[in-house]
């Protein structure tokens, strides 16, 4: 016997279910940022809480906030795009965005210490400079790849990286490799340009990364890294 209540509480079930997978994929976003949200009351820079080593939640400094929202809203929308392609430089964008999530924990950890000794700094830049080191090799095994170009234009600016080793105006070398990712980016955009309009978007996103990075750099870094000591 057909029971009009019967097929309104299974309708609800259906939405309860579709509203808690939608309540679980907003949480891991959430927690893939590492980012706590507070009292919206509070002023934008308490809403932003890391844990400190004693277990604390502390107002990230300023220039993580703002190196986080470059994650993204510069990174994101590349490596989004980069999926969309698919393929090696899906992987490829994979690495480029590890990269920078590396280089973030460096910034953090120089926020909150004094400066390093040599033979530390350099196991700190280990992480990121093996995924860029994948970003390089996919570039390299490439050959014959339909996406090549693309592939070099991302491997061609990955050094930008280096930017945290520079102690003034690290803007520059930000500047300096955009024109280098420029070289194959502007082939394809030459090659796709009024035909597939996906590639010209993700050349597009790829420098977008360095032009938002050099201005947080300009802002944020004036004299590189931020070291407790120095802050």
């Amino acid at each position: 016997m057909y029971s009009p209540l019967s097929t309104l509480l299974k309708r609800l079930d259906a939405v309860t279910s579709q509203l808690e997978d939608i309540t679980t994929a907003i949480e891991k976003s959430r927690n893939a940022l590492q980012i706590t949200n507070v009292d919206p009351h509070l002023p934008t820079s308490a809403k932003l809480l890391h844990t400190d080593e004693a277990g604390h939640l502390r107002p990230l400094p300023t220039s993580i906030a703002a190196f986080d929202r470059f994650l993204e809203q510069s990174v994101g929308p590349y490596v989004k795009l980069s999926g969309d392609l698919g393929g090696s430089v899906a992987q490829q964008a994979t690495n480029v965005l590890l990269c920078f999530q590396e280089q973030r924990k460096i910034l953090l950890m120089a926020a909150l210490h004094t400066k390093s000794d040599g033979a530390s700094w350099a196991d700190q830049l280990s992480p990121m400079n093996e995924a860029a080191a994948r970003v390089l090799e996919l570039q390299e095994n490439s050959h014959g790849d339909s996406m090549h170009a693309n592939l070099s234009c991302a491997a061609d600016g990955i050094a930008v990286l280096d930017w945290i080793r520079i102690e003034i105006r690290a803007f520059r070398h930000v500047d300096a490799f955009l024109g280098h990712a420029q070289y194959f980016g502007n082939k394809v955009l030459k090659e796709h340009k009024g035909r597939n309009q996906k590639q010209v978007d993700w050349v597009m996103s790829y420098y977008q990364i360095f032009r938002d990075l050099s201005d947080i750099v300009r802002e944020h870094f004036p004299f590189g890294i931020n070291w407790q000591l120095d802050a």
